[in-house]
């Protein structure tokens, strides 16, 4: 019983410090290039749409596919896009707002994938990862536990699946990220077990399987702001 009440407060701790780079932005946003991280993932159209409902608080909300696009560049690419917003006070309201609009955005759309795809359809972009530096994207949010896990289980095929904690931190960089990672670590230098097809059917199967988790785990355990 206190294994299982110690892996329940870790977890409410993991939520508390993901919901809180909502409203600090500063850690995360300050190592993602806005302009670039949404490359090959994004669409001018949906890149417009959330600026003008974020910073302009006008607009109607993104669509279920700019929804989709939004969660696959990931968390610390949208907060670098508020961040900006923030620093160039290009916005309507107090800062305060802003934030919360960015927040709720990001919530809206987790909810949309959430409910708009079946669990083994989470979203998937194959190219998505060629827009970004696979060596720095998941600096300050991917511990090397995190990152030798899913080593292990994508590139050789062994070991425990990542745990509920490192599926976080596997979100919060991003699907780009991810993609990146297998392609430039492994796929290029052939540094894995089996076909590529086999590495590239692990590199999905993790991806989903941490999607599906990071999505349960905030629903499970939603905290009012």
């Amino acid at each position: 019983m206190g294994l299982i009440n110690g892996f329940c407060s870790l977890m409410i701790i993991l939520i508390i410090n993901i919901i809180a780079l909502s409203t600090d932005l500063n850690h995360v946003a300050a190592q993602v290039d806005f302009k670039t991280c949404a490359n090959g993932t994004m669409t001018k159209e949906c890149g417009h749409s959330l600026g003008q409902r974020v910073a302009l608080n006008t607009g109607l909300p993104p669509t279920d596919d700019c929804c989709s696009a939004l969660v696959n560049v990931g968390r610390p690419c949208h907060d670098a896009f508020v961040q900006f917003h923030v620093k160039e006070h290009d916005y309507v309201g107090t800062k305060a707002a802003l934030l919360q609009r960015g927040n709720e955005i990001w919530n809206d759309c987790v909810d949309v994938v959430k409910f708009g795809f079946p669990p083994a359809e989470a979203p998937n972009l194959d190219v998505a990862g060629q827009a970004v530096d696979f060596k720095t994207c998941a600096n300050g949010i991917m511990t090397k536990q995190c990152g030798e896990s899913i080593r292990r289980t994508v590139a050789m095929n062994e070991g425990p699946p990542p745990t509920d904690e490192c599926c976080a931190e596997l979100v919060m960089v991003g699907k780009p990220c991810h993609d990146a990672y297998v392609q430039e670590r492994h796929v290029k230098v052939h540094d894995f077990v089996g076909s590529v097809a086999d590495l590239l059917r692990r590199s999905d199967q993790v991806w989903t399987q941490c999607f599906n988790s990071f999505l349960d785990i905030s629903t499970d355990h939603a905290i009012e702001p």
